[in-house]
């Protein structure tokens, strides 16, 4: 009988999920529609995209089975939505062009706009006033439309480098005395109001808060569902790792290593860049793992080294579903762990000449380092968004204090089961 130890199951595992991908339509449908520049509202779907930036085209079927999709502009359509998740309405306004970040912005003010014809995404509705977001290349920007206005109008915030001092920024929030006018317009405005609005950043979360308030509304009204942004998991699995050495020791010469098989358990959490669409993840992981290691060369003085190993490892990873269905999604991921190992039973062996009752004993030879830094690579997949399955490869990792003439470092195969706490 034939025996597979992990490492052949982990390459069965990412043949296994990766050969399917090569049929799988990268494509993300969703139940939504489209209203044309007649007014005429077209039902059927609209393939979902993790937009950091407002899109300038989308893709529509009124048939799933359809080979080909439509194709929607702000030129050919007034609005569309994708039903219970996000809303775009066309307009032709104008729109500022000044950088607000420090790497580009300006010296001195820059009030350049340009006019264009765009999608704007809802962010909140109201009796009074809508609320609306445009991102681009250059920055972000929020845009209200009162009820009876034609278009909506941006709400405007400026950051430049002093002329005088480029050391020293400028900021104009323009926005908070906008939102001021409109609260007064209403009839809204009052102390509280007030310093919210004054106390307001110019972000999604702040301007969204203070035009609520304006409309009477603590809570958005705009129909559009929002998913939890982070996920909790728990997790299980084995490790599989090797001890190599290189360079000049008697523990590379001819050498051969023994496997070494040991349990992970790990937990996280998982933020992601849009929940709704859930497809770019931003996971850090913790994880307990423990091992024994051995390598013994086959060259006299026939050198060996053996120790135990019980880690904690802090792993930062971006994670990116490749095909993204609520039944199943496949991803590909890829990250850097901080690694805190116990080490223990360090013990390292050679025979002073071929007889063995002259083998020599060294206690914590070759040194092994208190923490290091390893790089992974992940293949898994997700089914009804909780059981997760994955395959985990770690290259070479130097675990061996610095020597300069040698380095010892552990290759590592992971198989694990996570359990998702969340609807992503």
């Amino acid at each position: 009988m034939k025996f597979y130890n992990i490492k052949n199951l982990s390459g069965l595992f990412f043949s296994l999920v990766l050969l399917p991908l090569f049929s799988l339509a990268q494509s993300n449908y969703r139940p939504g529609y489209v209203v044309s520049l007649k007014g005429d509202t077209l039902r059927g779907f609209i393939d979902y995209k993790e937009w950091e930036k407002n899109p300038t085209k989308i893709n529509f079927k009124s048939d799933l089975q359809a080979k080909e999709a439509e194709k929607f502009s702000p030129y050919n359509a007034l609005a569309f939505g994708v039903n219970g998740l996000e809303y775009y309405e066309q307009y032709k306004l104008s729109i500022s062009m000044d950088h607000v970040d420090a790497e580009r912005m300006s010296t001195g003010l820059d009030t350049s706009t340009t006019v264009g014809v765009v999608f704007l995404k809802l962010a909140a509705k109201g009796k009074n006033v809508n609320l609306y977001e445009y991102g681009d290349d250059i920055k972000l920007r929020f845009y209200t439309r009162e009820l009876q206005s034609a278009k909506p109008e941006e709400l405007i915030f400026r950051t430049y480098l002093d002329p005088n001092n480029a050391s020293q920024s400028i900021t104009q929030p323009r926005y908070q005395n906008q939102l001021q006018q409109i609260a007064l317009k209403y009839g809204v405005s009052n102390e509280k109001l007030t310093k919210s609005i004054e106390g307001s950043e110019y972000t999604e979360k702040d301007i969204v808060n203070v035009v609520n308030r304006i409309n009477g509304s603590e809570n958005q009204a705009n129909n559009i569902q929002k998913a939890a942004a982070v996920r909790f998991f728990l997790g299980a699995g084995v490790s599989e790792g090797s001890l190599k050495y290189a360079g000049d020791t008697y523990l590379a010469l001819n050498a051969s290593s023994k496997s070494s098989y040991g349990p992970k358990v790990d937990l996280g959490i998982d933020a992601f860049l849009n929940p709704n669409v859930g497809r770019l993840i931003l996971r850090a992981e913790l994880s307990v793992t423990n091992g024994s290691y051995k390598v013994s060369s086959n060259t006299f003085p026939f050198a060996s080294q053996s120790f135990s190993q019980f880690v904690i490892a802090l792993t930062p990873q971006l994670i990116y579903n490749v095909y993204n269905t609520d039944a199943l999604k496949v991803y590909l991921g890829a990250g850097a762990a901080i690694n805190l190992p116990k080490n223990s039973n360090n013990v390292y062996t050679y025979n002073l000449s071929a007889a063995e009752s002259t083998r020599s004993v060294m206690q914590n030879y070759p040194n092994l380092v208190s923490n290091y830094i390893s790089f992974s690579g992940r293949l898994g997949l997700v089914l009804n968004k909780k059981y997760e399955l994955y395959a985990c490869y770690i290259p070479s990792s130097v675990v061996t204090d610095h020597y300069g003439s040698f380095t010892g470092a552990i290759t590592s195969f992971q198989l694990g089961f996570n359990y998702l706490f969340g609807t992503r």
